[in-house]
């Protein structure tokens, strides 16, 4: 609860994977290697994993995304 519009609380956030930070140490002849191909496929199964046991409906949208009359 906030005692205006623009209070932002992220009360029961779940944060994101979002990103794998890679160099070029970590590519061979353009390709990743295999530890980055390894981190690269642990990003997109946790973000997979996370979509999946996320529910569709997680209350209703904050006061920023609301219509305004």
């Amino acid at each position: 609860m906030g005692a205006g519009d623009h209070h932002h609380l992220g009360v029961g956030d779940v944060m994101a994977p979002t990103s794998v930070y890679l160099t070029s140490a970590d590519f061979v002849d353009g390709v990743p290697a295999a530890d980055a191909e390894a981190e690269l496929d642990q990003l997109v199964s946790g973000l997979v994993g996370l979509g999946a046991a996320t529910p569709s409906a997680l209350g209703p949208p904050p006061l920023a995304a609301r219509r305004r009359g």
